[in-house]
């Protein structure tokens, strides 16, 4: 499962342990509200912080960009999705926050270096044991 992981993520993940409670409730909502629309100005006023603010300390906190974390946590699950289901990929790309599959496919295909559907191909092709 960890060759699934974005590199950049897991290492976000490994350091979550010494954020602040502003980082991490950040991180929590994003992950709860990966499907929808989330806008750093959104999450900076649910922490009651100002944006530019929260946007030096999410970036000196995690060594990502708050654009970046969520786009690579949406790929992520969308990598475990396209995995572990038969989901077709414009349904992924909608639980996973995109208006259009074509988009996310462009996004997908920017930063992982194949499309979606390559992607579950090469994955159920390398791995027999996932279905």
């Amino acid at each position: 499962m960890e060759k699934l992981v974005d590199p950049k993520l897991l290492e976000v993940s490994r350091e979550e342990a010494r954020y602040g409670a502003s980082i991490k409730s950040a991180i929590a909502y994003i992950d709860e509200h990966l499907h929808e629309s989330i806008s750093m100005k959104q999450v900076a006023e649910r922490l009651h912080l100002n944006a530019s603010y929260f946007s030096v300390l999410f970036k000196g906190e995690t060594g990502v960009t708050f654009s970046d974390y969520v786009t690579l946590s949406r790929l992520q699950r969308a990598k475990e999705l396209l995995v572990a289901t038969r989901m077709p990929i414009w349904e992924i790309a909608e639980k996973v926050g995109y208006q259009t599959d074509k988009y996310f496919a462009k996004v997908f295909k920017d930063n992982v270096g194949i499309s979606p559907g390559q992607y579950r191909q090469q994955a159920l092709h390398s791995d027999p044991s996932i279905q």
